[in-house]
């Protein structure tokens, strides 16, 4: 697991992997800024804590999927201009451009996962997009709690993702994603 807490907004925002963004800081309430990453094989998850809002504009990877979930409630999250309800994900489909924002000091978790590991690998349409989804409690607990587990786990021993557990936290995060971005 690799944690870092900057004091300087602009060495935070180089830490956030799998995605080419540049961010813009707003309201800095807390002027620090953090993230934590573990590496599940070819699954990556982070989470991110701000002491401000941001503004974070950028082009995903093309080569996976971004799951962003934000974790602060009472804040107001927008993705590619759309209002992100609690309980919903910003879905960051391969290669991608999106703009993703806050206003106030917030928390967030992503996780990338490539297309190929997908049980029915979605179809990506040829204007991809960063997309929000329907409140979905169900999914949105279990990514959390699933995420939190990892970075615990992670916490708790250094030799965790080259441990057995995190290839079985890979599958956990794989079987959450496949619900999400799966088609209904």
């Amino acid at each position: 697991m690799r944690s870092h807490v900057f004091a300087d907004f602009d060495a935070f925002a180089e830490s956030v992997r799998d995605v080419d963004s540049k961010m813009l800081l707003r309201n800095p309430q807390r002027r620090v800024w953090s993230t934590c990453s573990v590496d599940l094989g070819r699954i990556d998850v982070q989470l991110g804590k701000l002491g401000s809002g941001n503004i974070a504009m950028g082009q995903l990877r093309s080569d996976g999927y971004m799951l962003y979930l934000p974790l602060s409630n009472g804040v107001k999250y927008s993705a590619n201009g759309a209002v992100l309800p609690e309980k919903s994900f910003a879905i960051l489909e391969p290669g991608c451009e999106f703009c993703i924002s806050t206003e106030v000091e917030h928390n967030w978790c992503v996780a990338f996962i490539p297309t190929e590991l997908f049980a029915q690998a979605p179809a990506i349409p040829e204007s991809r997009s960063c997309r929000v989804t329907r409140p979905n409690r169900r999914a949105a607990d279990d990514f959390r709690a699933t995420l939190l587990q990892i970075f615990a786990a992670a916490a708790n021993s250094s030799q965790f993702e080259s441990s057995p557990a995190a290839a079985r936290a890979a599958e956990d995060v794989l079987r959450v994603a496949n619900s999400i971005v799966a088609p209904s």
